[in-house]
Parts: C-alpha cells; structure tokens; sequence
C-alpha cells in the first residue's frame, strides 16, 4: 500500500483522539473520544490519545508479524 496523503487535524483537545494507520494491505482510522470521566482509570492524562496510540502501534506490530484481521476481530 502505498501512501499518497494523509492528513489528521487535531481538534480543541490538547492532545489528538484520532489516529490512523497502514500496513502491507490494511488500513484503519480509531475516532478517539474525549476523556468524559474526571477520574483517571490508567492514572495518566489524556488517556484516551494515550490508547489510540498503543492500540495502532499493536496493530501496526501484529500486521508485520502476519496476523490477519480475523485473528484479533471480535
């Protein structure tokens, strides 16, 4: 797959929710969402941009060690 262009514009939020990423024929985008609760369950601030970012970096890795979608869809 060859990228051509790609763009994320980051919204009011200090940190950017939404990701997007590539490998070999796959693709994906995760519409991140706004922290909605006060308290923090993984301790760290902007939690959400924090998971978006280790769930494309897993997809990312499972995508160059062979795994298909079908292994890790639910």
């Amino acid at each position: 797959m060859k990228n051509i262009y790609s763009f994320c514009k980051k919204g009011d939020n200090l940190k950017n929710e939404d990701v997007f990423g590539y490998c070999d024929n796959y693709a994906w985008v995760i519409d991140g969402a706004t922290d909605v609760f006060e308290r923090k369950i993984l301790g760290i601030e902007h939690e959400v941009a924090w998971y978006v970012n280790k769930l494309t970096d897993e997809l990312k890795k499972r995508c160059l060690q062979g795994y298909g979608v079908s292994s890790y869809t639910v």
